[in-house]
């Protein structure tokens, strides 16, 4: 919840909306492996409308590099989805 996203809508490739979660359904698609995500948009403009598709990406800030190095990306997964052992 809180978390940063940025919204690019499927007819207006070219548009970023700047975007936070703000809810999610605990009912996960097992078929699809799909899981409900609402986002808020921080500043929506008339272009928009309800039940357009859009790709979100979700944001994360980065563990700050130490001096010389250079950022590498990282990969969130939670506790929960994670197995161990055989």
């Amino acid at each position: 919840m809180g978390q940063d996203a940025e919204v690019v809508p499927d007819a207006y490739p070219d548009r970023k909306y700047r975007a936070k979660v703000v809810k999610l359904y605990p009912q996960v698609n097992h078929q699809k492996g799909t899981l409900k995500v609402e986002v808020k948009i921080e500043s929506p403009d008339p272009q928009l409308l309800p039940d357009m598709s859009v790709r979100v990406t979700f944001l994360a800030e980065a563990a700050p590099a130490k001096v010389g190095e250079t950022p590498r990306p990282i990969v969130l997964t939670p506790r929960t989805a994670l197995r161990r052992g055989a």
